[in-house]
C-alpha cells in the first residue's frame, strides 16, 4: 500500500506520558507531514473507566482513498515545570513561573499539580497580574496577588506593597470552601496537596477575572474566583505569573494556552523527538488490535473513513474499526439548481465541514 505524506490528511496520536505505569489524561490525534512534524491537536481520545483510550476519528484521504498517521508516546518530563523546591524549603518570592502575557480581552488557561506545605494556609499557590514588565524592571506594577487561601491584596500608592496608602478599587473575592460539608482550613491545607488547579485569568474591558478550579486526590472540588476593575484604565498587555512559598507546583505545559493557542510550542515537538528511527509503515486492519511498541516510531494506514479508535497502553495494541456507512459513489443533480452539502453517510449537512469529506453537486471534496 502506498504512502501518503500529505499534511491535510495525515494525522498522529500523542500520549501525555510514555510509560503505562505513570498517570495520563488523554492521548491526542495532531495533524503531521512526511517528516513527521507535529501540528496542532485534530482530535482526542478520552480515558475509559477500563483504562484505555477511545474516540472517534475521521481519517482523510491522502490522494488513493488512504491516509496516515503515526502513534508514539510522550516523556511526561517534558511535559511539565516544577516551580519551587520539591523538598517545600521555598522561601517567599522566590520562585516563579514564566511570565505569560495576555493582550486585551485575551484569556490564560493554566493548569497544575498542586503541593501545600501543611503549615498555613498561604503554603500553595499564589497568582499575580502586572503591568507589562519584569519584575526588577522599569515600569514594574503589581495590579494584584491572589492566594489560594481566598485571600488577595493590591498595590498601594506608587506600586509598593508596604506603603499606608492602599488604593481603593472595585472587586470581588469569593470561594465556595465554607459551604463544604466538614470544611476547616486543617483540611483545606491537606487536601491541596496533590490537588490538580484548573486557573483561567481572562480579561473584559477594564475587568481582570480569576477562576480556580481546584481537584483534590479525593475529589473533592474548591472553586475560587476573584474580580478586580483597576483604578485606571489599563490598555495594552498585561502579565501574569505564578509563585510559592514552603510549596511546590508541576505546571502541565500541555494546558498553557493563550487564547486557546498552546503557549510552549516545545511541547509536541517534544513529543515527535521521543520517536526512535524512521517510520515503519504498517496498514492496520478495521477491527483488528494491533502491536505497537511505546516510543517506537510507526506510521499506521487506514482507508479513508470515520473510526472509532481504542488505544491500550497495558496491552499495548490499538484497535480501528471503521464506522459503518452506506457509500455514495454518485450523485446526479441538475447542475446550478442544487448546492447541498452531504456528508458519505447521505445526511445533509448546513454547511461544508471544517475536516473530512463531503459531497457537493455530485462530487466528492475534502476539507482540509
Amino acid at each position: 500500500m502506498k504512502n501518503n505524506y500529505i499534511k491535510s490528511a495525515a494525522l498522529a496520536c500523542m500520549c501525555l506520558t510514555a510509560t503505562v505505569a505513570t498517570a495520563q489524561d488523554n492521548c491526542y490525534i495532531v495533524g503531521t507531514d512526511g517528516a513527521m512534524d507535529v501540528q496542532t491537536p485534530t482530535a482526542t481520545l478520552t480515558k475509559q473507566a477500563d483504562g484505555t483510550f477511545a474516540g472517534e476519528v475521521i481519517i482523510g484521504d491522502a490522494g488513493n482513498g488512504y491516509g496516515t498517521f503515526t502513534l508514539a508516546s510522550k516523556m511526561n518530563d517534558a511535559s511539565y515545570i516544577t516551580v519551587g523546591n520539591t523538598d517545600y524549603s521555598t522561601g517567599w518570592w522566590a520562585a516563579f513561573s514564566d511570565y505569560y502575557t495576555i493582550p486585551e480581552e485575551g484569556t490564560l488557561k493554566l493548569k497544575f499539580i498542586n503541593h501545600s506545605g501543611t503549615d498555613y494556609n498561604w503554603h500553595n499557590w499564589l497568582v499575580v497580574v502586572t503591568s507589562d514588565a519584569d519584575r526588577s524592571a522599569d515600569g514594574y506594577y503589581e495590579h494584584f496577588a491572589l492566594r489560594a487561601d481566598n485571600y488577595g491584596w493590591f498595590p498601594h500608592e506608587g506600586g509598593s506593597r508596604t506603603s499606608d496608602t492602599p488604593k481603593v478599587v472595585d472587586f470581588d473575592l469569593y470561594s465556595d470552601y465554607f459551604q463544604i460539608e466538614g470544611f476547616t482550613w486543617e483540611i483545606f491545607r491537606s487536601d491541596m496537596e496533590g490537588a490538580i488547579v484548573d486557573m483561567t485569568v481572562s480579561r473584559s474591558g477594564n475587568d481582570i477575572n480569576v477562576v480556580a478550579v481546584q481537584t483534590t486526590t479525593s475529589g473533592t472540588i474548591y472553586t475560587e474566583t476573584f474580580r478586580m476593575t483597576p483604578a485606571e484604565t489599563v490598555s495594552g498587555n498585561l502579565r501574569a505569573f505564578l509563585s510559592t512559598e514552603a510549596a511546590y507546583f508541576e505546571l502541565n505545559k500541555n494546558y498553557t494556552y493563550i487564547n486557546d493557542e498552546l503557549y510552549y510550542e516545545d511541547v509536541l515537538t517534544t513529543f515527535n523527538a521521543n520517536r526512535f528511527g524512521p517510520a515503519t509503515s504498517h496498514e492496520l486492519t478495521s477491527g483488528t488490535a494491533s502491536a505497537f511498541t511505546q516510543g517506537a516510531a510507526t506510521e499506521w494506514q487506514l482507508a479513508a473513513g470515520t473510526y472509532d479508535i481504542v488505544v491500550d497502553f497495558t496491552a499495548n495494541t490499538i484497535t480501528a474499526t471503521q464506522k459503518s456507512t452506506t457509500a455514495i459513489e454518485n450523485v446526479t443533480v441538475e447542475s446550478g439548481k442544487d448546492a447541498r452539502i452531504f456528508n458519505l453517510m447521505g445526511v445533509e449537512l448546513s454547511k461544508a465541514p471544517e475536516s473530512g469529506i463531503y459531497i457537493k453537486n455530485g462530487k466528492k471534496y475534502m476539507a482540509r
